[in-house]
């Protein structure tokens, strides 16, 4: 079952419970801690300081000298960063988005599908501040920002799509199967090295730069690149194959989501 214009005009009529319980979520994560949300600044800062030590000045890699030279790399590499670690935290929640609200599942007018949507957005409000320290980086001391900057609310839409459709897929697959959460963050672990996002992709021997291609979150992360680093459209296959793979996911999720919904109340 695809999102319908009746089913999106469903979710679009429980806006506001969905950014409530965003807002929730976002707010619980930080309860009772001394610091609160300032957390929320001080981890990208410390994330970001981290980096650019590490791979702006002490280590000399060969992907430095692909990228242009240290301080661009680091440029490069948080580009490609900022948006895998926003999917990495989607992913290692997704397992757990339903299980987690088990009582809310039973009540038989609460409306399920929301609930995914409502922890994508916690997230990515959660992220925005890495993202703008990255940019404040890349526009003072990197590799500057241009024109094609504004090409990232697009991205963000995209990738909003395709964390949703994610979410709707592995959050009803964490119901009946419960190891699906350590196997997804053993994915996310490991997943920043099967994209181009520590490494130049014109690093790797020809063979393994076409595997790259088959790998969709190369292709979100060289849309990454090209509107924040490279301020040119380098990869425009990847700008056409992105925006479709996220639609694609956002429909697949959503129909195994609906498919396997009736039964969350039995099995929890």
């Amino acid at each position: 079952m695809k999102p319908s214009p009746r089913s999106l005009r469903q979710l679009a009529g429980h806006r506001e419970l969905i950014f409530e319980m965003a807002r929730r979520e976002f707010a619980e994560r930080y309860l009772g801690q001394f610091f609160g949300t300032l957390w929320q600044l001080l981890h990208p800062v410390t994330f970001i300081a981290i980096y650019i030590v590490i791979f702006g000045f002490a280590f000399k890699a060969k992907a430095a000298a692909a990228a242009g030279g240290e301080t661009h790399y680091v440029s490069y590499l948080l580009s490609g960063l900022m948006p895998w670690m926003l999917f990495q935290e989607v992913m290692g929640r997704a397992p757990t988005v339903v299980t987690g609200n088990a009582s809310l599942v039973k009540q038989v007018v609460f409306p399920l599908e929301i609930l995914p949507i409502k922890s994508v957005l916690a997230s990515m409000v959660s992220q925005a501040p890495y993202l703008i320290a990255a940019l404040l980086y890349i526009a003072i001391f990197g590799s500057g920002l241009s024109i094609t900057l504004l090409l990232l609310p697009l991205l963000l839409l995209a990738q909003a799509a395709a964390m949703v459709g994610v979410s709707y897929g592995l959050s009803a697959v964490g119901v009946y199967v419960r190891d699906a959460r350590e196997v997804v963050q053993l994915f996310a672990r490991v997943g920043v090295y099967l994209a181009p996002v520590v490494y130049v992709a014109e690093q790797l021997p020809a063979l393994l730069q076409k595997v790259l291609l088959l790998n969709p979150f190369s292709h979100m992360i060289w849309c990454y690149h090209d509107a924040i680093y490279a301020g040119a459209i380098q990869h425009p296959i990847s700008w056409a194959i992105f925006p479709g793979t996220a639609v694609l996911t956002l429909v697949t999720g959503f129909w195994a989501f609906r498919r396997l919904a009736p039964h969350f109340g039995s099995v929890l």
